[in-house]
């Protein structure tokens, strides 16, 4: 298993307003590459239906106010902004939608989800059909991620898709 890409769940759904990627983060494998692609129909209020990425719990719970912070870096078409520092949120750690926009992918390269004591990197590399991207996100959190939930409110997603891989280094 040393250094092997190996598959350890894929998800998918339809008509849904949420896709649960549950129980994804074990101690067989340090890193985990995460693919997710959607869509949805009839966006008519995209700063309220904007996907939205949330980190759970071992215990399938959502990372709550008081357990983590994050920091984002944020690239549209004109600049790169680094301001989305978030304390004590329990909001997204990642919108990846435009307005304008109703399908969206999103890779993530999710570092240390079981620690304790460091920071949970999650690289992302996002787009949306409106052009709004997300290129990195720090987690700091002394809550181990088991898990990660999209959803969105307001809609459904028509389809939802998620492909996750882990990688193990010995």
């Amino acid at each position: 298993m040393a250094g092997k890409f190996e598959k350890v769940n894929t998800f998918t759904d339809s008509s849904a307003t949420s896709l649960t990627l549950g129980s994804i983060f074990s101690a067989d494998y340090n890193f985990y590459n995460v693919y997710i692609r959607g869509g949805m129909t009839g966006v008519s209020d995209i700063a309220a239906e904007r996907p939205k990425l949330k980190i759970l719990t071992a215990a399938g719970a959502e990372f709550s106010t008081g357990i983590y912070d994050f920091t984002s870096f944020e690239l549209n078409g004109s600049s790169i902004t680094d301001n989305n520092a978030n304390a004590d949120q329990d909001n997204s750690i990642l919108n990846v939608l435009a307005t304008g926009g109703n399908h969206f992918s999103a890779h993530l390269k999710v570092f240390n989800p079981l620690s304790t004591t460091f920071y949970k990197y999650i690289w992302a590399a996002c787009i949306g059909s409106g052009g709004y991207n997300k290129v990195g996100t720090m987690v700091k959190s002394q809550v181990a991620a088991g898990g990660l939930k999209i959803e969105v409110a307001g809609n459904t997603f028509d389809e939802i898709h998620a492909a996750v891989y882990g990688i193990k280094h010995t």
